[in-house]
């Protein structure tokens, strides 16, 4: 009977201990369950376009920081890491946008994640002048749905040259209509304008002159004859006996008080009044005296008969007396 009991002691024993450590196993398995080590939070700065904000999470996968954010992406979203200059750590969205560029012509289409004006279009290979514009300034963030024109300016210049007509001074005779005679001729002047002419991607848009000048001035000219409508004075046409005098050097006085000089003509104030403008040549064609005035008289002028005032006495020797063409303008 000892025996006995002790062998059913010793199986007892084994099958408390066995007991014991099935406990131990199964509490080692609860608290592996319900007590596992925090994981340390981060907090992430969220920025989608305009919006941004702070979230605080355990996870390191970026996507699934968003998610757990609530921020959906796009097929062609994407997303990048950065650290500001805060050090909190900042998740950007990058939202694909879509870009309409207007250029030389063509419509070009591009996606971006986000760049200035600036920068898309140095990417896609296009230069500015440094005239030519954009629809957007360059600084600008580009935007989904964006639509960017480049507007090229360019010029072109020439120079033209147009006649400046010559003012023409006339003088209708007095009770006749003659034929018209110039006294004096003149000359048409030249004028020059450099021109610019404005393109805008090829059309022109404007024109402004850049130099304006007058390379040769108008002389005007001098007309007796004519019709008496829109003249500028009348003139009497009168034929004289011409003569000449000189004072040889000396400084003489005309009768109105003047001193002599070439122009000054000795008249009869009764033909031709003192003041009287003049034009004289000699019929011969030998002489043009040219335009003068009536400033002096003389014994020996009476009637139709200048006497035409020279440097010296060998020119008037010359001269001698020769019939003329008087032109007393008014």
């Amino acid at each position: 009977m000892q025996i006995v009991r002790k062998v059913t002691f010793s199986e007892n024993n084994a099958q408390l201990l066995a007991k014991i450590v099935l406990i131990c196993v199964l509490i080692g398995i609860a608290t592996t369950m319900f007590v596992q080590p925090v994981a340390a939070e981060n907090t992430y700065r969220i920025v989608d376009g305009g919006t941004s904000f702070d979230h605080a999470t355990a996870l390191t996968d970026p996507a699934k920081i968003l998610t757990e954010a609530g921020v959906k992406l796009g097929a062609a979203d994407s997303y990048a890491v950065t650290q500001s200059d805060s050090g909190m750590n900042e998740l950007r969205v990058l939202r694909m946008q879509m870009i309409t560029v207007n250029v030389d012509g063509f419509r070009r289409y591009a996606a971006t994640y986000g760049q200035t004006v600036g920068e898309l279009l140095t990417s896609l290979g296009v230069t500015l002048g440094k005239d030519d514009r954009t629809s957007c300034p360059l600084s600008a963030q580009t935007a989904d749905g964006m639509v960017i024109d480049v507007t090229r300016v360019t010029h072109k210049t020439y120079t033209e040259d147009a006649v400046i007509p010559r003012p023409t001074t006339r003088y209708a005779v007095t009770g006749e209509v003659a034929e018209p005679v110039y006294l004096k001729e003149g000359r048409d002047g030249l004028s020059r304008r450099t021109v610019q002419i404005n393109y805008e991607n090829g059309v022109e848009v404007s024109r402004s002159t850049l130099i304006a000048e007058t390379v040769i001035e108008p002389e005007g000219a001098v007309m007796v004859g004519g019709e008496a409508d829109g003249a500028n004075g009348t003139a009497r046409v009168l034929s004289c006996l011409g003569t000449a005098y000189s004072c040889d050097g000396r400084a003489g006085i005309t009768a109105s008080g003047t001193t002599v000089h070439i122009g000054t003509i000795a008249v009869d104030p009764k033909v031709i009044p003192l003041g009287s403008s003049m034009y004289i040549r000699s019929d011969d064609g030998a002489y043009d005296y040219g335009f003068c005035t009536a400033e002096d008289t003389g014994g020996l002028i009476k009637g139709n008969r200048v006497d035409l005032y020279m440097n010296t006495t060998a020119d008037c020797y010359q001269f001698g007396a020769r019939r003329c063409t008087v032109y007393v303008l008014n």
